[in-house]
């Protein structure tokens, strides 16, 4: 059982971060929320798939994997739980990291909101939009980044790296590869769009070209 006053400063600083994290998340959710009766478009494209496996598709690829991945980003977290210790550089450049990740992906939400209110039909093309095909993703990776170099402060570089590592992986290889698809199909120009902004990282691989068809 872990106490209160086995707290140091390092933790009530990991979860101050954490905590506008997802005050922010949580914020965009209700926002967003269109009843129960709205169904995330990823159902349905995993379901033209291949509908005979839709129950195990949907089942895996959407709540299952997603709900192990995020448990075992929180592995390191869950580590440092009664680690009394001073905040050091680590803890001090991750708590910067989340807070700009999360900054970063409401100027991503923001942002596209407005754009597709004023634009229907348009790619977006504003804002971080304009640098990143992808910057709310490249928040989140980011946030899950920063949480690991709190635990890197305590325990040093451990093999823990992994699970950031694969949170970073499954935006590349499965999440926004699924968006391209929709995107490519809903907007044909998004093609030529591909090619002068970059997948995540503004300069960085400017064109996903395993995806453009």
């Amino acid at each position: 059982m872990i106490e209160q006053q086995n707290f140091g400063f390092n933790m009530w600083l990991l979860f101050s971060v954490i905590m506008v994290w997802a005050i922010r998340l949580t914020y965009n959710w209700a926002k967003l929320f269109g009843g129960l009766s709205s169904q995330d478009w990823r159902y349905d494209q995993i379901k033209a798939f291949n509908p005979k496996l839709f129950f195990l598709t949907s089942f895996t690829g959407i709540m299952l994997f997603p709900t192990l991945i995020v448990f075992v980003q929180l592995i390191p977290v869950a580590e440092l739980a009664g680690v009394s210790q001073n905040v050091g550089f680590y803890s001090i450049l991750g708590a910067v990291i989340v807070l700009l990740a999360t900054l970063l992906e409401w100027l991503s939400d923001s942002t596209m909101q407005k754009f597709k209110k004023d634009n229907p039909g348009k790619i977006i093309n504003v804002g971080v939009w304009k640098w990143s095909r992808h910057p709310n993703y490249l928040g989140e990776i980011m946030v899950w980044f920063g949480l690991y170099f709190f635990h890197v402060d305590a325990f040093g570089l451990t093999y823990n790296i992994i699970y950031p590592i694969a949170m970073f992986l499954m935006f590349l290889v499965i999440s926004i590869p699924m968006m391209e698809r929709k995107l490519l199909k809903k907007y044909p120009e998004y093609k030529e769009h591909k090619k002068k902004v970059a997948v995540l990282v503004p300069f960085i691989g400017v064109s996903f070209r395993k995806h453009e068809d």
